[in-house]
C-alpha cells in the first residue's frame, strides 16, 4: 500500500492578488502527514511560491498526473490546494449555475485556470478501483470544484442555553442539519472524496489566527486532526465524514467565519456514512 500526496499552496507574491497564509497551510499539512500519518516525504510533491517545483499551470497538471498514475488497489492519494479559487463561464452547459469553478495557478491568465471539468477528467476519473483519493480545497468558490456527483452541506447551530468557552468545540452543544444536492457527473471507478473550504457561492478566508497567517478552513481542519491523535498517530477510521464536516463548520463559526461553510462531496452516496481514513 502506497500513500502519495500533492500539496499546493500559492501566495502570489508581488501581485495585486497576494495572499498570506497558503504556504503556511501546506507546511502544516505536510508536517501532519509525515509526522502523524506515515507519509514518506519522497511520496509528497510540494508546489509553492518557494519550492523547487513552482505551482504553474503546467507543473500542477504534471504533478496531478503523477498522483493518479501507477496506482494499485489499497493505495491512498491526497490532493490539497490552498490558493485562489474563482469561476469562469461554463461552455459545455454541465453546470446549473452557468459557471465552471477553477483553481488559479501562479502564472494565471484567462487561458491558464484549471477548471473543474479538467480536474474531473484528468484526476477524478483516473483513480482506479480500490484506490482512494482525498481532496481538500482551501479556496473561494470551491464547493463543487472537482465535479463529484453527491454534495452535502451542513448547517450548524449552537443549542439554546449553550455557550462556547475558550473557543473549544463540544459536539453535543451543537445541532446540525444536512442538505443534499445531485450534480450532473459521470460515475468513477475509484473512491473519491472532497472537503471544500466553502460553498460555490462563498469565499474562503485567508486569515490571521493565533499570530499566524493561515487559511481558516485549513486551521479548523487541522484542529480536528490534532484532536484525534494517539501516540503521535492520527486515528484513521474513527470519525464519520458527516461528523468531520459538522466539526469543521462549527469550528469556522467559533472562530468568527460565519459566512464560510465547508462542503463534503462524494462520488458514491453511501459513503456519507464512511470514516475519514488517510
Amino acid at each position: 500500500m502506497v500513500k502519495k500526496a500533492v500539496l499546493i499552496g500559492i501566495n502570489y507574491r508581488g501581485t495585486d492578488n497576494e495572499l498570506n497564509g497558503c504556504i503556511n497551510d501546506i507546511t502544516n499539512i505536510n508536517n501532519f502527514l509525515v509526522n502523524n500519518c506515515l507519509y514518506s516525504s519522497s511520496n509528497i510533491k510540494i508546489l509553492t511560491d518557494d519550492s523547487d517545483i513552482k505551482p504553474t499551470c503546467s507543473n500542477i497538471k504534471e504533478q496531478i498526473n503523477w498522483l493518479v498514475s501507477n496506482n494499485v488497489a489499497g493505495d491512498t492519494l491526497i490532493f490539497y490546494y490552498s490558493g485562489h479559487g474563482s469561476y469562469i463561464r461554463d461552455t459545455n452547459r454541465d453546470e446549473s449555475d452557468g459557471r465552471d469553478e477553477v483553481i488559479v495557478p501562479i502564472d494565471y491568465d484567462v487561458n491558464d485556470f484549471i477548471s473543474d471539468d479538467w480536474l474531473f477528467t484528468n484526476m477524478v476519473s483516473k483513480v482506479p478501483a480500490k484506490v482512494v483519493l482525498w481532496c481538500f480545497t482551501d479556496c473561494c468558490h470551491s464547493g463543487t470544484i472537482i465535479d463529484l456527483k453527491y454534495n452535502y452541506k451542513s448547517n450548524c447551530t449552537l443549542k439554546r442555553g449553550k455557550r462556547v468557552l475558550n473557543n473549544l468545540f463540544v459536539s453535543s452543544d451543537w445541532s446540525d442539519t444536512f442538505s443534499f444536492s445531485l450534480e450532473r457527473s459521470k460515475d468513477v471507478l475509484g473512491k473519491v472524496y472532497m472537503f471544500s473550504g466553502c460553498r460555490d457561492s462563498e469565499t474562503s478566508a485567508d486569515a490571521y489566527i493565533n499570530q499566524k497567517s493561515q487559511g481558516a478552513f485549513t486551521f479548523c481542519f487541522l484542529e480536528f486532526l490534532n484532536k484525534n491523535i494517539s501516540n503521535n498517530r492520527f486515528l484513521s477510521g474513527t470519525v464519520k465524514l458527516r461528523n468531520v464536516l459538522k466539526e469543521i463548520n462549527c469550528r469556522l463559526d467559533i472562530n468568527g467565519f460565519t459566512g464560510q461553510n465547508s462542503q463534503l462531496s462524494l462520488c458514491k452516496q453511501e459513503d456519507f456514512e464512511r470514516t475519514l481514513d488517510f
